[in-house]
């Protein structure tokens, strides 16, 4: 598999966790029922394990893909994916640990509660950083374009057209 495959589908696979984890997160809550926030809480402990090694895979690749490349839009992916593990070391990876420890021993007092919104926050952040990386990253794949959409619109369009008038 090509590096640029590996790294579109690790930082995908990454994106997704932390969607995921955002909304079980936000599920479970509403649930309301503590056994089940005990589960998602421990659930999303042992997932970090899967989005961590996402996270090395889309950096390494990333700074391979991007050895060959230079320029403004590298630049900015960089400093995010610095800003991305920052928050995941410092703030997320910590707050699931102590998330998972309250919610197992049944406290879900104010402690929870705050450690749980700076981890929803940090969360968002996370995803909303994630997101802005894959849209770029397609950009400069070329595949995300208004122009390059609106192009596969007209093939898909006249292809299917030239398939009718066959019939």
């Amino acid at each position: 598999m090509k590096n640029t495959r590996i790294h579109a589908v690790a930082g995908i696979l990454a994106a997704s966790l932390v969607a995921s984890f955002l909304v079980l997160s936000v599920v479970v809550e509403i649930v309301g029922d503590h056994d089940v926030i005990a589960l998602a809480k421990t659930i999303i402990l042992i997932a970090v394990l899967v989005l961590v090694s996402s996270m090395a895979f889309t950096g390494a690749t990333g700074r391979r893909l991007a050895a060959r490349r230079g320029g403004p839009v590298i630049r900015r992916k960089k400093r995010r994916m610095i800003a991305i593990a920052a928050i995941g070391v410092v703030v997320l990876i910590p707050c699931a640990f102590v998330l998972r420890q309250l919610s197992a021993a049944g406290d879900f007092g104010p402690v929870f509660v705050v450690v749980q919104g700076i981890e929803l926050v940090a969360g968002a952040v996370n995803a909303s950083l994630l997101a802005l990386n894959i849209r770029a990253g397609r950009l400069m794949a070329g595949h995300s374009s208004r122009a390059s959409w609106r192009a596969s619109r007209k093939r898909s369009r006249a292809a299917s057209k030239s398939t009718m008038g066959a019939g």
